[in-house]
């Protein structure tokens, strides 16, 4: 039955065979074909994916997205049938010697929504140990059946390149983490000063310049209470300013920039509280098209 099925690339025979052992409560184990086993890369700046086919049944991909840590996924291309439990172990190749396996190791067991099994924690030493030559190996209960599908990995050395490269392009912020930042300031301190504050302020710049829906940077300067009114609105607007010199400093477009300055106005905490530090603050959020539109 297994040569049966490493003949077979599409998902119609494989299907038959299931349904037939299925009811037999049998195992069923599929090798991806040795010409079949080459990654693909798809890929920008916001999402690198490696991914190949396992005979029409199911879909691997290692996917790194920016900020976090690359995934390995596993995706059922027949949405007749789900997960019930996902394993995958490094296995390998048919050509390694023995003495030289790592087999077995770096087994994970994975999360299970439906017709997708993430695995997350083992998925950056798989990838390390597939430019070695090594396999994988996935335990799958997929509908009530035991499967064991094996992902050769031949010729990858250009593919696994060209991965590691989409990664240095990537963008260093998510839109979750550059829509919105804060920059908070001592009392009277007008300067940013704080290496990590600048170092975000350089990945939003990068952002801005790979995301190309983005059409306008707010930045609104911010006081607590202390002091009159003319001179906190005074204060808010060197606040304001200098985040933005900065900003421009990095690369971003001066005519992207609409400052505004508030003063004491606007408190997020009151200003009575140990927490009024919280309210010395520029705070830089960044306007899609799609919401200049909507306004």
């Amino acid at each position: 039955m297994s040569t049966l099925l490493r003949k077979t690339h599409g998902w119609l025979v494989f299907s038959f065979l299931w349904g037939y052992m299925g009811a037999q409560a049998a195992e069923l184990n599929v090798t991806q074909p040795y010409e079949h086993g080459r990654w693909n890369l798809e890929g920008d700046a916001f999402e690198c994916r490696l991914s190949q086919q396992l005979n029409g049944m199911a879909r691997v991909s290692f996917v790194r997205q920016p900020g976090f840590p690359v995934l390995l996924q596993l995706q059922l291309l027949n949405t007749e049938e789900t997960f019930n439990s996902a394993k995958v172990r490094l296995r390998k190749a048919d050509w390694q010697p023995d003495s030289q396996s790592f087999a077995g190791q770096f087994t994970e067991r994975g999360q299970i929504n439906n017709f997708n099994a993430i695995f997350s924690q083992e998925a950056g030493k798989l990838l390390s140990m597939l430019q070695h030559g090594y396999w994988l190996d996935f335990e799958l209960d997929i509908g009530g059946t035991s499967v064991q599908l094996t992902l050769a990995n031949i010729q990858a050395k250009q593919a696994l390149e060209e991965y590691e490269q989409c990664k240095v392009m990537m963008s260093p912020l998510t839109w979750e983490q550059a829509r919105q930042y804060e920059v908070h300031f001592a009392p009277a301190q007008q300067v940013v000063e704080s290496p990590k504050v600048l170092d975000y302020l350089r990945n939003m710049v990068r952002y801005i310049e790979l995301d190309e829906q983005i059409s306008k940077v707010l930045i609104d300067g911010h006081t607590d209470d202390v002091g009159n009114s003319a001179a906190n609105r005074a204060l808010s607007q060197a606040r304001a300013d200098e985040v933005a010199s900065r900003m421009v400093e990095f690369g971003l477009k001066p005519e992207m920039i609409e400052i505004r300055a508030h003063g004491s106005r606007y408190p997020i905490v009151s200003n009575t509280s140990d927490a009024k530090r919280l309210n010395r603050r520029v705070t830089i959020r960044l306007i899609k098209q799609s919401e200049q539109q909507g306004e």
